[in-house]
């Protein structure tokens, strides 16, 4: 064959290398290269998808070509997966107005930070404590990689609180990465 070469129609793929081979004998065999740079959007897909063309020209001047395939027997597009690693950090914060005693107000602050490397969707804080405020917002739409996100709520402070001399309580923030798991 002559004037192998190899197309890619992957957006953002370098140009490969090289261009062609002038010729290629029968049994023969040419390596080409080329680089991509993942994005977020291929790691949210868990996988990178795509598939060249090889194309070389017979001594009758007839063009052949043959799809890249996962294996030497299919033409299954190549996939190469990505390590999906959804993780959210909280830290809770809080302010007391006046001393700290019997009616007045605990504002919690709770930020919510991506820590993985999948953007997550519907990003909530649940806090057990009773009488706690509704925490708002409710939920956040989408929380992309290193974003943080900031939520609150208050309390009153009781005479229960006032006697065991601390507040003491715990919150949980969730989100779903882009397979749907919390």
């Amino acid at each position: 064959l002559t004037n192998v070469k190899v197309t890619d129609p992957m957006p953002n793929l370098s140009a490969i290398s090289p261009a062609n081979v002038g010729t290629l004998a029968v049994g023969g065999s040419a390596t080409f290269t080329a680089s991509y740079t993942i994005t977020q959007t291929d790691v949210n897909a868990g996988k990178i998808t795509n598939q060249a063309t090889a194309e070389g020209t017979d001594p009758n001047g007839t063009k052949t070509t043959d799809l890249s395939g996962s294996t030497n027997t299919t033409n299954d597009p190549t996939e190469t997966p990505l390590t999906q690693t959804p993780k959210v950090a909280l830290m809770k914060l809080a302010s007391v107005s006046g001393t700290g005693k019997v009616g007045d107000v605990v504002t919690y602050t709770f930020v919510a930070t991506n820590t993985g490397n999948v953007t997550l969707t519907n990003v909530k804080i649940t806090d057990p404590m009773p009488n706690l405020s509704a925490i708002s917002p409710a939920n956040i739409g989408t929380l992309t990689v290193g974003a943080t996100a900031t939520y609150t709520a208050s309390y009153t402070i009781t005479q229960t609180d006032v006697n065991a001399g601390k507040i003491t309580n715990q919150a949980t923030a969730e989100g779903t990465d882009p397979n749907g798991t919390k």
